[in-house]
């Protein structure tokens, strides 16, 4: 009997996974299809809540303190944080006013906003997928127990970065330059300035095929779209005159 309650305490210690009343994980299970583990610009954390639990509403959520243990992935945005203690906002899901309606139909917005919310207790150990900006917010979705099979998905999918996501930024900068360079070529060869013009959608294709389908602000396509529409101008000059020189030569 005491083996029984010293491996069942030692599982809720060692795991993160606390018996508490009012707060469990969402979800429980990691997958290596997270968008969190997907997207690179995304940090893969293992944390432990330092307060709490802490309660609000809806509305008013609580805020939660935790300190990191281990960085398994440092995403794209950081954070200059000396120490590792940091603060952020917990919301339940639905995350706004929004969007409740499409969750909770059997509520108006007022029994939404007033519903209870409560962080995870303190002492709980969790792997949390997350940007460390300066305006944090955790959610369940992004939370998950801190066990052994979630952090050896995490440990696999977070720290080898596939080959075309390293390339994003040469591919950037590629489609930029391409169409420029095509149009400085159009006049004396024309042929090199068609296959550059040409050579700037299939770069451009792959950079996209990176982009999370998440993503909702696309600030990259101010420049893009522009030199792709560029590299059209440029492929149409260089063919009319490939084909003016074709005509006269016969």
């Amino acid at each position: 009997m005491y083996k029984i309650l010293a491996t069942l305490l030692f599982l809720l210690h060692g795991t993160g996974l606390h018996a508490e009343p009012g707060w469990r994980f969402a979800r429980t299970h990691l997958l290596a299809s997270e968008p969190g583990l997907q997207h690179w610009g995304d940090d893969v954390l293992r944390i432990e809540i330092t307060d709490g639990p802490n309660r609000g509403t809806n509305v008013q959520p609580p805020t939660v303190k935790y300190r990191i243990l281990e960085v398994l992935r440092e995403g794209r945005l950081r954070r200059n944080d000396s120490s590792e203690k940091l603060t952020a906002v917990w919301l339940d899901e639905p995350a706004g006013g929004e969007n409740y309606q499409a969750h909770q139909r059997n509520q108006t917005l007022d029994e939404w906003e007033s519903s209870p919310v409560e962080s995870p207790p303190k002492g709980t150990r969790a792997l949390v997928l997350t940007q460390r900006v300066e305006h944090q917010f955790l959610q369940p979705n992004q939370f998950f127990p801190d066990t052994q099979a979630n952090r050896a998905i995490a440990i696999a999918h977070a720290t080898a970065e596939p080959l075309l996501s390293r390339l994003m930024m040469p591919m950037f900068w590629c489609v930029l330059g391409l169409p420029s360079l095509a149009l400085l070529l159009l006049w004396r060869m024309p042929r090199s300035a068609l296959l550059f013009a040409a050579a700037a959608w299939p770069v451009f294709s792959i950079y996209a095929s990176q982009i999370p389908s998440s993503a909702m602000f696309r600030v990259d396509l101010i420049v893009l779209y522009p030199a792709l529409l560029l590299s059209l101008l440029v492929a149409l000059l260089a063919g009319l005159k490939l084909a003016r020189r074709l005509a006269a030569s016969q």
